[in-house]
């Protein structure tokens, strides 16, 4: 059955959000990618408002939201051009200032809340952590980058999908799975060692 689409967009979506409180404040972010526009609708998708970004802000952009959104109102936008934040829900955004580098990849803690943590994947850079809501950043996982391996969007996956996944449980078992073009793995002490999983 075709369903309509919630919104006609002349560029494919390089990243999609939903907020953790959705059900309350109906907010949905998607970015697009040759316009370096953000778009967010506080309404479930009826109507969206349109940002146009700075060209400093770069290209095909990725969005993580905070898990305590409706309280810290944090999001993370990474892209060709760094990562930023912004803490008053999308309307004012700052560069995180230790990562310059195209974000190809960021993901948030569940537990953002009381452990601060994201992980981001920086292009010909590797994986980076931080432990203080990306005011500073340090290089974990570095066999990978070592190994020749990278966190990055393929054509095998959709444009929003996130490749780099925290555990639900990632407080208790510090557990968080990544992918590259075909190949998955997972860490089990918050990013620093990663195994190769076997292929099916």
């Amino acid at each position: 059955m075709y369903k309509k689409r919630l919104y006609e967009c002349s560029y494919y979506v390089s990243g999609f959000a939903i907020s953790p409180n959705f059900s309350v404040d109906q907010t949905l972010l998607f970015a697009t990618t040759a316009d370096s526009s953000v778009y967010i609708s506080r309404d479930g998708g009826k109507t969206w408002l349109v940002k146009g970004l700075p060209k400093t802000f770069g290209q095909q952009i990725k969005l993580a939201i905070s898990p305590n959104y409706a309280q810290d109102h944090t999001i993370f936008m990474g892209g060709t051009l760094g990562l930023f934040r912004t803490v008053d829900g999308f309307e004012t955004w700052t560069k995180v200032a230790n990562n310059d580098g195209y974000i190809e990849e960021l993901a948030v803690s569940p537990n953002f809340k009381n452990d601060n943590t994201l992980i981001i994947s920086v292009r010909g850079k590797g994986l980076f952590k931080s432990e203080n809501r990306g005011l500073t950043f340090r290089a974990v996982g570095t066999a990978l980058i070592n190994d020749n391996y990278s966190i990055a969007l393929w054509d095998d996956f959709p444009a929003s999908s996130s490749l780099i996944k925290f555990s639900p449980s990632y407080a208790i078992d510090k557990t968080i799975f990544a992918t590259s073009s075909d190949t998955l793995f997972r860490s089990k002490d918050g990013g620093e060692i990663w195994t190769v999983l076997p292929k099916l």
